[in-house]
């Protein structure tokens, strides 16, 4: 191999490294802007809401208070899917007024278009575990939503009058529901 040959072969050598490397940083950059244009949100809810449910009606959670939306997928207190995959979400709901009533069932639900999840207590248990305590109504899950589904959070409390408040709160965050597209 002569001189010129072994020349040739290495800038070609040097010129696939530099590509590869070209195609690595292309790679990292597609991956940061991906991930900055996933959907994700953090509303709350400012405004202590009085006497809506304790007789057995769900109550629709309204949320005042928009933290962040990325993408602009949170309106009328509902979540709307962007795109298709899978979503974290997370809520915490803080009631008052329970003492009022022997109450039977509690729940917070997370209603998508595919499912519904439920977190709380059942059959009279409500009464003993709420009795004096601060009472947050929590749930999470990861959810498979398509383009267009939909997310709310309602709550649901029996057994007594409809004496049940949502606390709002504007300093701290008692009230709130977020949401993520994490794959």
């Amino acid at each position: 191999m002569s001189g010129l040959e072994g020349r040739f072969l290495s800038l070609i050598k040097n010129l696939e490294e530099e590509k590869r490397l070209a195609d690595k940083r292309a790679k990292q950059l597609y991956d940061l802007a991906d991930r900055e244009n996933r959907p994700c949100f953090l509303v709350s809810n400012t405004v202590t809401r009085s006497n809506v449910t304790g007789d057995g009606t769900y109550y629709p959670i309204p949320f005042d208070n928009e933290r962040f939306d990325r993408g602009a997928n949170f309106a009328s207190d509902t979540f709307t899917a962007s795109v298709t995959g899978q979503y974290y979400f997370t809520a915490a709901i803080r009631i008052d007024d329970l003492s009022s009533g022997t109450f039977e069932d509690l729940f917070i639900q997370l209603i998508t278009s595919n499912e519904s999840y439920r977190s709380g207590f059942a059959s009279g248990l409500a009464s003993a575990v709420y009795a004096g305590a601060i009472k947050s109504l929590c749930i999470s899950t990861l959810a498979d939503m398509d383009v267009n589904d939909t997310a709310f959070i309602r709550i649901y409390v029996k057994g007594g009058g409809k004496t049940v408040d949502v606390r709002g709160e504007a300093v701290t965050m008692e009230t709130f529901f977020s949401g993520a597209l994490i794959c």
